[in-house]
């Protein structure tokens, strides 16, 4: 026989155990309505209490088959009915039926099917390591079949157990569930195993990519850790194929722009969020601001305050200026400092494409990551502080003092932009420039004072207590070993994992290849960023800040020789926010080890520049690598 003849027989006979698998998920519902009597469903409530005497004597194809329309027009509702088939495995015959019927206080009918969850979950794992056990021995992979069949099988699940299914949750089951499930965890995984497959066609691979960003972002930042494991960021896509994916963050952005602006495009907003921080409110961090306004305004001149917003005593968590307050209209002040600050981040992507296409595929990612979608989807204002610092400092020497200034002013807003000082006092030590370490140290005292009498002030009225797996820092880590009801494993846990990264990263030592493209630009804005990073790093901060530091961890990424250090930063970027709804061990460990590697990147960073004041060390010269 030849070995064409074999490939198709064994893609008949795929094709054929799949089918046998679908069929064998179909035959509850269909079983039971073979052994159910074909009744005309009627609306009275005689024929309620008929059924409820008679339960189970329905299916619910007969129920769709008889009542579409009503159940379409939300005349009839459809509920579930958790069924206990052990012992009591006379159940099992219930499942896909009616087993009772109610009239509500508006006298709709509503009908309960019997479900299983047990069952459910069964059938899930069962058919999922089955998919996947037909993918790993096929000779022939025709992935695209694989993934129609799987999600047909998946349709056939949701039928049986949810009364209540549609297409919508069956492509995008996250956002639809409120609690996890296995489907949340199950469908994600397939989609991450398929794509990872080597024999996978790039064109299905990016069509899988999207997907997962636009319907399971959830585990985006899983994959991007998984793809850089396997593949170091290297598909092998054609001209075309890089292009349509370099629009992925174009096209993710938009999306997001255009659903806050319109309210009927609620599921759009919220779908595109992770649960770490989903909500309704349009760019809710960026509203809070422009209500403080308000509400400073109304305190400072003697006027009340909106008590709804239930936030007239408090201000911005920032700095003096932070209590400056003007009219506004918070809503749409909201949505237009939201939609500036995307804009901004867009051209600024642009702007890296062109600079680094080289490292197209790690730039997408960066600006898709879960940190940057968690910055622009609440609309805080760092992404527009950390925008700004990059242009005033791109030309470095010219209108230095003017710079200055312009970070004073941050800093007096938001605090956390005072250490960029230090980073202009390291560089002019480092360049022997005594202008530009006296400029640096008279701004910084002059943001200083003014500072710490405002903190002093104020007390704890401007601490955030952050301590979860969405937040990272040294005192995050304080508030989580803390707060954990299992701290001693926690403990234990950080220390091992710390140690073994400890090993595998610091075996040889640590240093920074000569790489970049521009010594006065590159490096001296390295130095600003890394230093911001290490004063933040001595806090608790909210995992939306990140991305603050996402040129520093670039340009470490591209230029170290050490592959364990692009390691750790993959792990910190992209396990950050944790996704908590995991089962408790995988996200613990998720959380362990994004704290793990941004403590180690803390030491790397710290420990490179002070070998930067060696005589013989320098951090760049990108000339021979971009």
């Amino acid at each position: 026989m030849s070995l064409k003849k074999k490939l198709a027989i064994n893609k008949k006979r795929e094709i054929l155990y799949k089918a046998i698998l679908i069929l064998l998920i179909l035959s509850f519902p269909v079983f039971n309505d073979f052994i159910t009597e074909d009744i005309d469903i009627g609306n009275s409530s005689s024929f309620i209490n008929s059924l409820n005497e008679n339960s189970c004597s329905i299916s619910i194809i007969d129920l769709y088959i008889e009542n579409y329309e009503r159940i379409r027009d939300d005349e009839i509702l459809l509920s579930s009915r958790n069924l206990e088939i052990f012992p009591e495995y006379r159940n099992i015959f219930c499942i896909g039926t009616v087993t009772d019927a109610k009239l509500d206080y508006q006298d709709k009918e509503i009908y309960f099917i019997g479900t299983s969850g047990i069952l459910h979950n069964f059938l899930e794992v069962t058919f999922f390591l089955i998919s996947i056990f037909l993918i790993t021995i096929s000779k022939n992979k025709n992935l695209l079949s694989s993934f129609f069949y799987f999600f047909l099988g998946y349709g056939c699940i949701y039928f049986i157990f949810d009364p209540e299914f549609n297409l919508i949750k069956l492509i995008n089951p996250i956002h639809y569930q409120g609690e996890f499930s296995l489907s949340n965890f199950l469908i994600p995984t397939y989609l991450i195993f398929v794509t990872l497959q080597k024999d996978t066609k790039n064109k299905f691979r990016l069509f899988l990519v999207f997907y997962l960003v636009f319907f399971f972002y959830e585990f985006f930042g899983i994959f991007v850790v998984l793809i850089f494991l396997f593949y170091k960021f290297d598909f092998g896509f054609s001209n075309s194929e890089k292009q349509i994916f370099k629009l992925l963050p174009i096209i993710f952005y938009f999306i997001r722009i255009i659903s806050s602006l319109f309210s009927n495009l609620q599921g759009i907003w919220t779908g595109m969020a992770q649960k770490a921080y989903i909500g309704t409110s349009k760019f809710y961090d960026s509203l809070y601001n422009f209500i403080s306004f308000n509400n400073m305004y109304n305190l400072n001149n003697g006027f009340p305050c909106n008590e709804s917003e239930n936030i007239c005593s408090k201000f911005l968590a920032g700095g003096p200026l932070s209590t400056i307050g003007f009219q506004n209209n918070p809503e749409k002040s909201a949505i237009a400092f939201g939609v500036l600050s995307i804009v901004l981040l867009l051209v600024f992507y642009i702007i890296c494409l062109r600079t680094f296409d080289k490292y197209y595929f790690f730039i997408v990612c960066l600006f898709i990551s879960p940190p940057i979608n968690f910055l622009t989807f609440l609309g805080n204002d760092d992404l527009l502080i950390a925008l700004l610092v990059l242009y005033i400092f791109s030309n470095y020497e010219k209108n230095f003092a003017l710079s200055c200034l312009l970070v004073l002013v941050l800093a007096l807003f938001q605090l956390h932009p005072i250490f960029i000082f230090f980073g202009l006092i390291y560089n002019s030590i480092y360049l022997n420039s005594k202008r530009q370490f006296i400029i640096s140290c008279i701004f910084f005292i002059s943001t200083f004072i003014p500072i710490f009498n405002f903190v002093f002030t104020q007390g704890n009225s401007i601490a955030i207590n952050f301590g979860s797996f969405y937040d990272y820092g040294f005192l995050s880590i304080y508030n989580i070993f803390t707060n954990s009801s299992d701290t001693n494993n926690f403990y234990i846990g950080m220390g091992i994992l710390l140690s073994i990264l400890f090993v595998f990263s610091f075996t040889k030592k640590p240093e920074i290849d000569k790489l970049i493209i521009d010594i006065n630009f590159y490096e001296k804005l390295y130095n600003i960023f890394s230093i911001w990073f290490l004063g933040r790093m001595i806090f608790a901060n909210a995992s939306y800040s990140l991305p603050i530091f996402y040129f520093a961890f670039f340009i470490i990424f591209v230029s170290n020789k050490q592959k364990n250090i692009q390691n750790l930063l993959i792990f910190a970027i992209f396990l950050s926010p944790t996704y908590s709804e995991f089962p408790d061990f995988i996200a613990n460990f998720l959380l362990v080890l994004k704290e793990a590697s941004l403590i180690l990147i803390f030491l790397f960073i710290f420990y490179n520049l002070i070998i930067n004041f060696s005589k013989d060390i320098k951090y760049f010269n990108l000339k021979s690598r971009l």
